[in-house]
Parts: structure tokens; C-alpha cells; sequence
């Protein structure tokens, strides 16, 4: 890959690790760190991919700091993503980009780093989800405010709509179900976006 090659947050890549002892048999990585280092930056941090069964073969596999994931990559098996194991990856390193990591999944890493690297404790799945959901609404709210503003140029609004729409799905993939989506949507008067 070349250096220039900008990889997002979330991007699921294959990865030459034949110069790293311990990590060797890693192949595939998701980039977990911030798209401004992504794009100018000669590195990129990354956290290892193995397939479930694989990831019994290391020491350090602990089930609450590491997050398990489906890709579907033919044999859809379960993967999990190694968050102890963060690491930091010279771009030209990175081979092809071979997929990318939903919400749900990018939030669970994020969980699982925090809960690794800060010793926070474990939070009840349902409370974070609730906090997902908190947050993306806050989000909408505050775009709402923004666009009738009327201070924008169309660009950014249609850039505004497009954050509210990643908003709301983000809602829908952290609701129980669609009944509770409709009652957030519908409790917090968020309006689709139609401006």
C-alpha cells in the first residue's frame, strides 16, 4: 500500500507482520486510530484479527477486553479482534483493504480499549447501549439547531444532513428492536432528514 493511501478508522486491512516476533501469524488488522494520522501520518495503530478458534492460541485472550465479530469473507467464521494487543503499523506495511467495521463494532473496540488501557470497569451492555443512543440524539439535536440557523452555505448543510442520517442509523443499530427505535425517533421529535 502506498504511504499516501488514506485507510479510515474502522478499516479492515490485511497486514505484513513477518518482521514482528510475536505477531507473525497476524494477517489482518482493523485501524483503530484517528483519521487526521491516518491521511498524513506514516503509521497507523491497529489491533490484530483472528479467527475465534485462533484466538484460544494466545495468553493474553481475555473475552472482556477483546471484541468478537462476524466477516464475512466466504467462510463466515467468528473473528475476534485482539485489543490488548494494540499496535502501531508502518503504512507500507498494509496490503489491501479488505473491509470495514460497523458502529456497533467500532463502539465495542472503543469499549474494550478504554476498559484495557484505563482499568475502567465492565458497564452492563444495555447501559452502553443507552449511552449510543443518548449520544447520537444530542447529536441530532444540535445539527437541528445548526441547519435552522440559516447561516450555511448548502455544502455543509448537505454535509450536516449526512451526519444526522449516520446519526440515525446509529440509533436504529443500538435499539432493541424497531418498536423502540419509532419511541426514541418519536420521543425526542427527530424529524428525517427532508430539509
Amino acid at each position: 500500500m502506498d504511504i499516501k493511501t488514506f485507510v479510515n478508522r474502522g478499516s479492515i486491512c490485511t497486514v505484513d507482520m513477518s518482521h514482528r516476533n510475536c505477531l507473525q501469524e497476524i494477517t489482518k488488522v482493523i485501524i483503530v486510530s484517528n483519521n487526521m494520522g491516518n491521511k498524513h501520518g506514516p503509521i497507523v495503530s491497529g489491533i490484530p484479527i483472528v479467527s475465534k478458534d485462533e484466538a484460544k492460541n494466545y495468553s493474553i485472550y481475555d473475552e472482556k477486553v477483546h471484541v468478537e465479530m462476524d466477516m464475512y469473507d466466504g467462510s463466515r467464521k467468528k473473528f475476534v479482534a485482539l485489543c490488548r494487543l494494540i499496535t502501531t503499523i508502518d503504512k507500507r506495511k498494509l496490503g489491501k483493504q479488505i473491509g470495514h467495521c460497523n458502529r456497533k463494532v467500532i463502539y465495542e473496540i472503543d469499549e474494550a480499549l478504554r476498559r484495557n488501557l484505563h482499568g475502567e470497569s465492565y458497564k452492563d451492555s444495555r447501559n452502553a447501549d443507552e449511552r449510543m443512543i443518548n449520544f447520537a440524539v444530542e447529536s441530532i439535536k444540535d445539527i437541528d439547531i445548526k441547519i435552522k440557523s440559516k447561516m450555511l452555505k448548502q455544502v455543509d448543510i448537505d454535509n450536516l444532513i449526512e451526519q444526522k442520517r449516520e446519526h440515525i442509523d446509529t440509533i436504529k443499530t443500538f435499539c432493541k428492536d424497531d418498536r423502540h427505535f419509532k419511541e426514541v425517533i418519536r420521543e425526542n421529535n427527530i424529524i428525517e432528514c427532508h430539509y
